[in-house]
């Protein structure tokens, strides 16, 4: 079986903000389209709830989402928000 799979990361160039993050390991580290669980975004340990708001400052089509190599743990949940009206909570 072959498969191809290409992206564009709008994270890359977007304003990452984050609830909680180990300092250092902030939402920045998810700028780029490698790395390690040692480099990536950290919530600081024992955080149970966090979020993290991805701003393309513009309109792009998201046409998948994810985030990698963080220490969140199975017990996470993501919630994911797209639009710009700010009664969309």
């Amino acid at each position: 079986m072959t498969c191809l799979l290409g992206w564009e990361n709008h994270a890359r160039t977007a304003t990452l903000t984050a609830s909680a993050a180990v300092a250092g390991l902030g939402a920045a580290q998810l700028q780029n389209d490698h790395g390690a669980t040692s480099t990536s975004w950290h919530t600081p340990a024992g955080t149970t709830s966090a979020w993290l708001l991805i701003d393309a400052g513009a309109a792009v089509a998201w046409r998948g989402f994810g985030v990698f190599n963080t220490n969140l743990t199975t017990a996470a949940t993501t919630r994911w928000r797209l639009g710009n009206d700010p009664a969309f909570a």
